[in-house]
């Protein structure tokens, strides 16, 4: 990092500690958000419309999302790719949830062409099929990602090495 993106960001014009504090915001924001869901649902679980823990992942997407850029702020970078690897991780479940649920299944289809649009109820197994292939892809990157932090990790804990093992 130069001095002058230590000190200022020469685009904008602000400080640091700046960029710092209102990094700390937008990710506090984002973590309220997150605890606002849980809580709602924790005080009104009837007007949910899908089990807690579905909703319980998507509050903490927000809420990780939030810690991941609060981490960044403060220059915490471990924090920041724990918390975003938390946030990808989550975002499978609800797909998960509509692949294999019991009580899952459902959704609405949406199209739009040249200004005509059509929306209604979608067939529970195009649904199923659509949903659980994101959730697929998720998890996926989510494993790629974690094994990519761990060669990270491994790498600078011992940068002599290239990541091939010796025989």
């Amino acid at each position: 990092m130069t001095d002058s993106q230590t000190n200022s960001d020469e685009q904008t014009g602000h400080t640091a500690a700046e960029i710092m504090r209102s990094g700390i915001w937008f990710g506090a924001i984002f973590a309220a958000i997150g605890l606002f869901i849980y809580v709602m649902v924790r005080l009104d679980p009837s007007r949910a419309r899908a089990p807690e823990f579905v909703i319980d992942a998507a509050a903490g997407v927000f809420f990780f999302a939030g810690v991941s850029i609060i981490g960044q702020a403060l220059r915490m970078p471990i924090v920041g790719r724990i918390a975003s690897l938390a946030v990808v991780y989550l975002m499978a479940v609800p797909g998960f949830w509509m692949l294999l649920g019991d009580d899952a299944g459902q959704c609405s289809v949406s199209i739009a062409i040249a200004g005509v649009s059509s929306s209604g109820a979608g067939d529970p197994g195009m649904c199923r099929m659509v949903f659980g292939a994101g959730a697929i892809i998720v998890l996926g990157m989510a494993l790629l990602f974690t094994a990519l932090a761990i060669r990270d990790a491994r790498q600078k804990r011992d940068p002599g090495t290239s990541g091939a093992r010796a025989e």
